[in-house]
């Protein structure tokens, strides 16, 4: 259960998951023990369900809100920000680590009323020297364009998603969907606060293959392809209904 002798903060965190793990138990308790509301959105996909029910009740024990929402990681980050109850909401995914120092920035931020949204950098961790390149590239990129990845832990001020319709209900590219939404809307922040993510993604088939991809990807999502048939591109080995 969360400390009642740590101050609440105004901050509700929000991560989807497709199945909880172990580092998303060990991330809610650094957001709890902090003051933050947490809520998790998970997708009901196990190989394990009686583990995965100890792991439920861990975060309940905690505090957690914890619910379920059809695949989709739009869909269920939107279904999370119905569950919050302050006026900054942070998406995280669920292989953040290293948060403490973006909480104490947050920590900061959460007492303006300056309508306001934007990321932190994004430090991938890994043994592969590229993994520090790419995540360089993508903070200058999203530092310069305003456009950012769910890697970088967005975070909003929720006048801003009720301006922008709320969070779009898609289940790829909803990070830069949000940040095209929001470019202009409110102040964009981008400070030098950094959280670490895995990069294993970035190297499972060769990061300069991974990297094309991607950068493939976003491009056609700008001239007009839809999140869903990028969506079957990304994740080819998944039925329609997986997350």
């Amino acid at each position: 259960m969360t400390d009642p002798k740590v101050q609440k903060l105004n901050l509700s965190v929000v991560i989807p998951l497709k199945e909880i793990s172990d580092s998303a138990v060990r991330l809610a308790e650094v957001i709890v023990g902090s003051g933050c509301q947490l809520v998790i959105v998970e997708a009901g996909a196990t190989d394990n369900p009686e583990q995965q029910q100890r792991r439920v009740s861990a975060l309940q024990n905690l505090g957690v809100d914890v619910c379920s929402s059809p695949p989709s990681r739009g869909g269920q980050i939107a279904r999370g920000i119905l569950q919050t109850n302050s006026d900054w909401v942070w998406v995280l995914h669920g292989d953040t680590c290293n948060v403490e120092p973006a909480l104490g920035y947050l920590s900061d931020l959460v007492s303006s009323t300056v309508p306001a949204w934007g990321r932190f950098d994004v430090n991938l961790l890994g043994s592969e020297t590229a993994l520090a390149l790419i995540g360089f590239l993508m903070n200058f990129r999203s530092r310069w364009t305003g456009i950012c990845t769910g890697d970088q832990g967005m975070f909003f001020h929720r006048s801003l998603l009720h301006r922008i319709g709320g969070f779009p209900e898609q289940r790829l590219m909803e990070d830069i969907e949000v940040s095209r939404r929001l470019r202009g809307v409110g102040v964009f922040l981008a400070p030098k606060v950094r959280i670490s993510t895995s990069g294993e993604r970035w190297l499972r088939d060769g990061w300069v293959r991974t990297v094309m991809r991607m950068w493939c990807w976003r491009l056609r999502y700008f001239f007009g392809a839809s999140a869903d048939e990028l969506y079957a591109e990304y994740y080819p080995s998944e039925g329609s209904d997986s997350a």
